[in-house]
Order: structure tokens, then sequence, then C-alpha cells
């Protein structure tokens, strides 16, 4: 079963339309990054956060299991420092990937 982003990475990485987009996965778990991203078969670039001040600054939208605050899933499109688009919710997942192309694909993305 495909989950979204991370098993679509390879149709990410085939298409020119991303034109130097880089995918991150945002952890708000502290757990070490090899281990978490072996894991979970994160195939791109972990960054952690394990202090939620992601989750403080932008209000991102969070859930409790098992003690712990996890990321809410979304996808994050920054430009130039500045988002300019968010994906949420993000369901089914296994069509984000194809959404984010293809809104990546659409011209004028400073524009959105």
């Amino acid at each position: 079963m495909q989950v979204g982003i991370r098993d679509d990475h390879l149709l990410w990485l085939e298409r020119p339309v991303h034109a130097g987009a880089r995918l991150r996965h945002l952890c708000g778990v502290g757990v070490g990054h090899g281990e978490f991203a072996e894991r979970e078969h994160i195939p791109f670039p972990l960054l952690s956060d394990s202090g939620l001040r992601l989750r403080d600054t932008l209000q991102l939208p969070t859930f409790e299991v098992e003690q712990m605050t996890l990321y809410k899933r979304l996808t994050i499109i920054a430009e130039s420092g500045k988002i300019t688009k968010v994906f949420y919710p993000v369901f089914p997942p296994d069509r984000n990937a194809t959404e984010v192309l293809a809104w990546l694909a659409g011209g004028s993305r400073s524009t959105r």
C-alpha cells in the first residue's frame, strides 16, 4: 500500500517539473534520524523538530499517540524562504505526490 510521497519519490525524481525542488521529511519525534529513516523507509533527508518549534510558530496540526506528539500529514511548499502552498489535509495520501507535482507544473507558482 502506498502512503504518499515517501513511496512515490521515484516518480517525483523522474519528473523534470519539480525544477530543483527538494524533498524533506519533518520529524517531531526525538529519535535518531538514521534509525527512523531506516524503520520508516524514508528515502530523503529528515529535518528534526523534536521541540515542535515549527508547530508552535506555524500552528501546524499535530496529534497525540502513546505520549508522543506527532505532526499530521501535510505537504508544505516553500520558495525563497516563503511558504507558498500547503496541502492539508493530505487525503488520500497515495495521491499527494501527484497533486504536488501537478501544482508545481502549473506555471507561475508564486501567484497561487
